[in-house]
């Protein structure tokens, strides 16, 4: 025969299987991890803690950061120079990657800095470009992780109003609303 507390708790474990499943059928499922169930019996009362973690949702949240940006221009008869320091400040969550849009014709040919652990450019199908940038991770988790990037533009002397001899290699971040920086051009 079965205690009935543990019909109780079967029965509220049902329950709340079908609630979540069901709120979350046509969205995602869900698994619960480290599933625990309390129970007891005390003066005619049945007392019942169902208490589970949902699997994904301890950072599940989008990471947050602001960008900012110093960049540096050096034009010359044959090439054009660009020197960059990007500043990531995370505001929200931990970022596997940092991404910069990169626009107009340039080539990144380098990227130091003391918490990265490896950079790409990747060339998306539809002919965008990413710079992205994986922060090596430590513990604590780092809130600010800090860049040098160097790239090379062709400049083309001949140049008319259709089309003008210098396209500068430029750097967005994915949130603009976030971000600050500053552009020098040295001649």
């Amino acid at each position: 025969m079965i205690h009935p507390m543990h019909r109780f708790a079967r029965l509220l474990a049902g329950m709340l299987f079908l609630t979540l499943t069901g709120a979350a059928a046509e969205t995602t499922r869900l698994d619960l991890e480290d599933l625990a169930i309390q129970g007891g019996i005390r003066d005619g009362k049945a007392r019942l803690t169902l208490e589970a973690q949902i699997a994904g949702t301890a950072n599940s949240s989008p990471a947050l950061y602001s960008t900012s940006l110093d960049h540096s221009i050096d034009v010359r008869p044959n090439q054009v120079t660009h020197s960059a320091n990007a500043t990531f400040d995370i505001l929200h969550g931990q970022p596997a990657e940092f991404f910069l849009t990169l626009a107009g014709p340039g080539e990144i040919q380098r990227v130091t800095g003391d918490t990265l652990l490896d950079w790409s450019v990747r060339n998306e199908t539809n002919g965008s470009r990413s710079l992205v940038l994986r922060p090596a991770r430590s513990v604590p988790a780092p809130t600010r992780m800090s860049v040098r990037i160097e790239a090379v533009s062709p400049f083309e002397a001949s140049g008319s109003a259709t089309n003008p001899p210098l396209g500068l290699l430029t750097f967005t971040p994915p949130h603009p609303a976030l971000f600050q920086g500053h552009l020098r051009i040295t001649t």
